[in-house]
């Protein structure tokens, strides 16, 4: 059977080399599966294979690719404009292994593109067409190609086709370089994980550097990392995606411009990004400057956008407002203000999951009615159409986590997770494209911290 994959880079020179005379083989096992991403926890996986195609160009305007030890031509000339093909064989053994739900052709870039050769701050872009789109190559790792089981035969033998080309837009009259490294990897289902759509993938490298107590926010089919703390300084910056959290953007804000901060709540309303918290009441246009509508002073543990309305519930009372300038005390049901992450708007109506394990549904804020009781979890969100508990499941070491799934908050039907307590526990929760994402750090618990983003996705092939 035959299967594409395209790599767009116009005007390269492409050098490739393969093991096994243009395959891909069964000749490499490392279960670490480091700087990969797209399975779940590492010892899930095994690499099957990997690869390196350095990549470089002759002229600005045009190159020459020449492969090594491919099935195709020996050399193929690129000008700009045109792509050439390049085609090299798959070949995996052994796909009835249980537990194996897919294999995975993977890449990424040592950079961020093609680095110019007398001038290296130069960088020519790089993206690839492929069946999961199109999509733009660099340090982060993107899955080309994926073969989903249950597989037809015992091994997989496939052709992947690539049309390499490029953005040269803003090129150089200069020679460009770099290196792509493809892996063939197998990904298995954790134990235990009943459904894929319940498994945490982790996003490898971090796309933005270590932060904490910053601000999440999905705002016009983006999704934003706002502000923050580095550790030592205030992270004056603001990350945003709108490709699946895969590819992120940076942009620099100006010292004298505000940005919100980890005490902020975020949230689109009218069709702008607002945040709320102890420093007033901000609102932006594009996620990216902000401007402050308010004065009022609020301690928010949960924001909605509800009925038309901001919904601020805070550690003290509870405010609403049409406009997001005027403002309105209100009492609201007691069982709205206990927790963090654990409101949420559904089905035009807010659920709350309390400390003593009581679930509650409110259709205007002020009263609410109890549906379950006995369920317990560390948040409550929405997910897969769903409302969705995630608590943990098992002692220290155990890396597992329950998901209880509901459409009515009174019936619910329980499953298993790969994901563990910290994750959940010192996480940012956004929805973005169908994805539940987790912004994780563990600042708070070692002196070489980091960050990390993880994300479950209800459809990941």
């Amino acid at each position: 059977m035959r299967y594409k994959v395209c790599l767009i880079i116009v005007a390269a020179v492409l050098s490739i080399g393969l093991i096994g005379c243009g395959q891909i083989t069964k000749d490499l096992t490392d279960d670490s599966a480091k700087n990969t991403t797209g399975g779940v926890n590492q010892d899930q996986e095994t690499v099957i294979s990997e690869r390196t195609v350095n990549i470089s160009t002759s002229m600005v305007r045009a190159g020459t690719i020449k492969p090594q030890c491919v099935t195709g031509p020996d050399s193929i000339t690129l000008a700009e404009g045109k792509s050439e093909l390049l085609s090299f064989l798959v070949d995996c053994q052994d796909t009835t292994t249980p537990g194996l739900i897919r294999i995975e052709l993977r890449g990424y870039l040592d950079e961020d593109g093609l680095v110019g050769q007398d001038n290296p701050t130069s960088i020519l872009p790089v993206k690839v067409d492929c069946s999961n789109g199109t999509i733009e190559l660099n340090k982060n790792t993107v899955v080309l190609q994926t073969w989903t089981a249950p597989f037809a035969a015992s091994s997989l033998s496939a052709t992947v086709d690539m049309n390499v080309s490029g953005d040269w837009t803003n090129a150089g009259n200069q020679t460009y370089s770099g290196k792509l490294h493809l892996k063939l990897v197998k990904v298995f289902t954790p134990d235990g994980v009943e459904t894929d759509k319940f498994i945490w993938h982790q996003v490898i490298p971090t796309p933005f550097p270590r932060r904490s107590d910053f601000v999440v926010a999905e705002f016009k089919d983006r999704l934003f990392v706002i502000g923050g703390s580095t550790g030592t300084t205030a992270a004056h910056d603001i990350w945003y995606s709108d490709k699946h959290g895969n590819y992120w953007t940076q942009t620099l804000i100006p010292s004298n411009n505000y940005l919100p901060s980890g005490t902020d709540k975020a949230i689109e309303f009218n069709d702008k990004l607002w945040s709320i918290g102890v420093n007033g009441v901000y609102s932006s246009s594009d996620g990216i400057k902000f401007d402050k509508i308010s004065s009022q002073n609020m301690n928010v543990y949960n924001l909605l956008n509800f009925n038309n309305k901001l919904l601020a519930l805070c550690s003290i009372g509870a405010y609403e407002s049409e406009n997001g300038k005027d403002w309105q005390a209100f009492t609201p049901s007691s069982h709205l203000v206990e927790e963090k992450n654990k409101v949420v708007v559904y089905k035009n109506k807010i659920y709350s999951l309390t400390n003593a394990g009581d679930v509650y549904c409110s259709s205007d804020g002020h009263t609410s009615v109890l549906l379950k009781s006995g369920l317990y979890g560390l948040i409550l969100t929405v997910y897969d159409d769903n409302l969705c508990i995630i608590d943990n499941d098992g002692g220290v070491g155990v890396h597992k986590t329950k998901i209880y799934q509901s459409t009515d908050g009174k019936n619910w039907v329980s499953s298993i997770s790969n994901g563990r307590e910290a994750l959940l526990a010192f996480s940012n929760f956004a929805n973005f494209n169908n994805r539940l994402y987790a912004f994780w750090s563990d600042s708070g618990h070692t002196e070489n911290w980091h960050s990390e983003v993880w994300y479950l996705d209800p459809t990941p092939y």
